[in-house]
């Protein structure tokens, strides 16, 4: 039974791509930082984005791209609830449950979110008073099974939407036309634009883009042509300059990666 307080971080972390010191933590890093030794330091708040930190007996200045979740993750943590991973600057705030990890940078760098500003993640909206988001916006949460980016209503159930079927097997291909990898979802599938798309014939769909008629292909028609069937209107939307659809279904969007070519039975 851990002896860390139980506590829950109300500030989601920010939408930034970037690994580097000050950022975030990669999970491979997090993995293999799972069997390194740690050692308990203090942190206090700076100013803006930097904390001086104590580490044995030596003190600096660290900084992190997202202060205000920092700073109430020192709040929530005393003793030896906060731990650095030995020879980094990774820091794993303890619960009752896990950590909280944060990767701070000795260099000054410029925050991803300034202290009090008010955040937008991917279309959410919330005020650093009440952090309450104004509205549904897509989780970090992509499942391979049903090729579906859930939302933050997802827990709630399907709302004035629909269920399909999971994917059919047979398929291992990642290439345009086949399966969506989680990793191109996250850093690629927004913002979004709205298209209407239909269904021509086997596997090929015509998609009007900003007015422009193009014809896509996707591997699994009957899938996308269900989907298309049961979504409200204007619940069709793509990414810019790439062949892919996403139907909002209630508490998500389905996924359908296309190809501008032609596709062949999958082979399994």
């Amino acid at each position: 039974m851990s002896n860390f307080t139980d506590f829950r971080l109300s500030i989601l972390p920010v939408r930034c791509d970037i690994y580097n010191p000050g950022h975030h933590v990669h999970y491979g890093l997090a993995r293999h930082d799972a069997l390194r030794n740690t050692t308990p330091i203090r942190i206090t708040h700076c100013e803006g984005n930097s904390f001086y930190v104590r580490v044995r007996d030596v003190v600096e200045i660290w900084y992190d791209h997202h202060p205000d979740r920092l700073i109430e993750a020192l709040r929530s943590t005393s003793g030896e609830a906060l731990q650095v991973v030995e020879g980094t600057t990774r820091v794993k705030a303890h619960f009752s449950k896990g950590a909280y990890l944060f990767h701070l940078s000795k260099n000054p760098i410029e925050p991803c979110v300034p202290l009090g500003s008010r955040l937008q993640r991917r279309g959410i909206f919330m005020s650093e008073e009440n952090n309450k988001p104004e509205r549904p916006y897509m989780l970090e949460v992509f499942s391979s099974k049903e090729q579906k980016q859930f939302a933050s209503n997802a827990e709630k159930g399907v709302i004035k939407g629909f269920v399909l079927d999971p994917v059919k097997p047979g398929c291992n291909s990642y290439s345009p036309g086949h399966h969506f990898h989680w990793i191109p979802i996250f850093k690629h599938s927004f913002p979004r634009i709205e298209i209407t798309a239909s269904w021509l014939e086997d596997k090929a769909f015509e998609v009007s883009v900003g007015g422009e008629k193009q014809i896509w292909y996707h591997h699994e028609p009957e899938r996308l042509k269900q989907a298309l069937a049961q979504c409200l209107d204007r619940a069709v939307t793509t990414t810019k300059d790439r062949q892919w659809i996403f139907i909002w279904c209630g508490d998500g969007c389905y996924a359908f990666n296309c190809s501008l070519e032609p596709l062949e039975d999958c082979k399994e």
